[in-house]
C-alpha cells in the first residue's frame, strides 16, 4: 500500500502480489468433458488440497483421482488389481489411436473440416473454438503428456 499527497489530497495505492499459482480444476475440460460425478468431485478435492499446499493430501487424492479413472472403465474383478495393473489393462482396453485415426477420416478430402481448414468454406466462432480445443488436446497428448511423465519419473527418483 503507497500514499501519496497531492494538490487534490490524499492518493492511496493498492498493490496485490499473487505469491502463488492457484490451480483451478477443470477449467478447460468443464465445457466439453463428460466426467463420471466421482472423477470430477475426487479431481476438485486434489485441486483444492493441493491450493491449499496440503502436498500429502495431494498424494491421496491423486491415487483416488486414478482409481476413479479405471473405475469408470475397468469390469469389478479387475479393479481388484493393484493400480499399475489397472492402468495397464485400461491401455489394452482403450483404443489410444482411435481418435487419431478418426481425425484422419475427418480430415479426408472433401469432408466439412478439410474444407474448413484450406480455406473453402467460412468457419464460425464456435467452430473455430472447438478446432482450437482439438489442437491443445492433441498437443497435449503427443507432446506434453509424455514429456510431465518422465519428469515425474526423474524427480521421483532422482
Amino acid at each position: 500500500m503507497k500514499t501519496t499527497h497531492n494538490d487534490r489530497g490524499e492518493e492511496v495505492e493498492l498493490f496485490v502480489h499473487q505469491t502463488s499459482f492457484t490451480r483451478e480444476p477443470l477449467e478447460r475440460l468443464a465445457s466439453s468433458a463428460r466426467l463420471p460425478d466421482d472423477l470430477e468431485r475426487v479431481y476438485r478435492s486434489a485441486v483444492n488440497v493441493h491450493n491449499m499446499k496440503d502436498w500429502t493430501a495431494t498424494a491421496v487424492m491423486a491415487n483416488r483421482v486414478l482409481e476413479s479413472i479405471t473405475g469408470s472403465f475397468l469390469s469389478d474383478n479387475e479393479l481388484g488389481q493393484p493400480l499399475s495393473k489397472q492402468l495397464e489393462t485400461l491401455a489394452k482396453q482403450i483404443d489410444l489411436e482411435e481418435p487419431i485415426v478418426k481425425l484422419g477420416q475427418l480430415l479426408g478430402k472433401g469432408s466439412n473440416l478439410n474444407n474448413l481448414l484450406c480455406l473453402e468454406k467460412a468457419t464460425s466462432e464456435e467452430t473455430a473454438n472447438l478446432i482450437i480445443d482439438l489442437l491443445d488436446s492433441l498437443i497435449e497428448y503427443l507432446y506434453i503428456l509424455p514429456q510431465r511423465i518422465v519428469h515425474l519419473q526423474k524427480q521421483i527418483e532422482g
